[in-house]
């Protein structure tokens, strides 16, 4: 199977003189796969999501999109395949997790009938 992304030996550095942020990365991502990062605050997460979506430039190593070189690839037809969902994400001043659930509340969806327990009371928004 082709992959979609390829991360061949990357490396991303902060500065000269600076240790790397990133080092020898490879990672292959394949069409239709949903792939989370996680780990620590300063693991590299955030300097790979700019990465593979062109907002910084490897220092080493190459990345392809379609067996392409990235650099080839339109910013815009990146940045449709890769998203960023950060830990501490607000909308409309809800976490995540309550802003997938408001939908329900507004159905008037007995909590019983949620999926999951949301922790909070939402904010009156004159639906009725």
């Amino acid at each position: 199977m082709n992959t979609l992304f390829e991360l061949d030996a990357v490396g991303l550095m902060a500065g000269q003189g600076m240790p790397p942020i990133l080092d020898s990365i490879t990672l292959r991502l394949y069409p239709g796969e949903f792939v989370a990062l996680v780990g620590p605050a300063g693991a590299g997460k955030s300097s790979l999501f700019k990465l593979m979506n062109r907002l910084r430039s490897a220092s080493s190593g190459a990345i392809y999109f379609n067996q392409q070189a990235i650099t080839t690839i339109p910013v815009c037809e990146l940045r449709q395949q890769v998203m960023l969902a950060g830990q501490d994400s607000r909308l409309l001043g809800m976490t995540a997790r309550q802003a997938l659930h408001y939908p329900l509340i507004l159905q008037k969806l007995p909590a019983s009938d949620r999926p999951l327990s949301l922790g909070f009371t939402p904010p009156s928004r004159g639906v009725d």
